[in-house]
């Protein structure tokens, strides 16, 4: 969505993903669009993700203080950290 932050996406697991990355699975509705979220925990390949060309880490303190999606509010609220 335009303006606001979102986690890291792709349309099918990255390869090289190990079964056990696999975290939760979260269903989410925009208007009357359904989606069923996978979500996968440590991507990281030293370079801050796994084919991640625009990415930028923040500090959780500077969460709040962001636009982010209902989606990434859902998964980091069910992770506690926000």
């Amino acid at each position: 969505m335009a303006g606001m932050w979102e986690l890291p996406q792709w349309a099918s697991a990255p390869g090289g993903v190990l079964a056990d990355a696999h975290w939760r699975t979260f269903r989410h509705s925009i208007t009357v669009t359904d989606y069923t979220v996978h979500v996968l925990r440590s991507l990281s390949n030293g370079n801050g993700g796994v084919g991640i060309t625009r990415a930028k880490w923040i500090a959780i303190d500077q969460i709040p203080h962001l636009p982010i999606t209902g989606l990434t509010r859902k998964i980091l609220k069910a992770d506690g950290i926000i």
